[in-house]
């Protein structure tokens, strides 16, 4: 069993706050489907988008429990050669089940926006817009398992003639990809709000409540 040791506060006050928002997430969910059932409407593909980022993040937070009972969250010099091989072999999955997790929360956003929305520009758009979510997923899932040959020297670099790529290149890659999905997020709805017949300061409004997205 993964244990946080009492000399990794840190650790403790991150696992403490993911387990917070795993319960949020949990009551999100349940909260969606009683309200389907309480208006009689069918769950539909936003709904299953839901169910599955609240899986990914189940199986993220388990991981990450691991890794902070592994060292994660103190000084770098404080890791054993077993923490750092740990941390080294979960790397792939944290980064899987985060990006997975945030993409699935993207495209019921967006499904959602479309039974909003049933105008054919923004169902392209909104189109467009998951392909690219799936396009950078899959490229990031792929690159976390290739970006090292063989995959195994990214934690055992006694590994003979074993190579990685830039990883430093590949994590910022990740997360400007994340910014920029997040920022089409936000915009893409915009012009429908806009033309919505309502005052001004309540577009407004909603513009901002959409924003806090990013």
């Amino acid at each position: 069993m993964w244990e946080i040791p009492p000399d990794n506060p840190d650790g403790r006050a991150f696992a403490a706050i993911l387990i917070v928002f795993l319960a949020v997430a949990a009551t999100c969910c349940l909260l969606r489907v009683y309200s389907r059932r309480l208006h009689r409407h069918a769950l539909d593909a936003s709904d299953y988008m839901c169910f599955l980022a609240f899986i990914l993040d189940i199986g993220l937070t388990v991981i990450l429990w691991g890794a902070f009972a592994h060292g994660y969250g103190q000084d770098i010099s404080q890791f054993s050669l077993d923490d750092a091989r740990f941390s080294a072999r979960i790397y792939i999955a944290i980064n899987t089940l985060w990006v997975g997790a945030a993409v699935s929360v993207r495209i019921a956003i967006i499904l959602l926006c479309v039974r909003i929305f049933p105008i054919r520009q923004f169902r392209w758009a909104s189109w467009f817009v998951i392909a690219l979510n799936l396009a950078t997923f899959l490229s990031i899932f792929l690159a976390s398992f290739l970006i090292c040959s063989p995959i195994y020297y990214a934690f055992d670099r006694t590994i003979p003639n074993g190579q990685c790529g830039d990883l430093s290149k590949f994590e910022l890659y990740t997360a400007c990809m994340s910014l920029l999905l997040d920022f089409l997020l936000v915009l893409l709805p915009l012009p429908m709000l806009w033309r919505l017949q309502m005052k001004k300061k309540k577009k407004v409004q909603l513009s901002i409540v959409f924003g806090t997205g990013i």
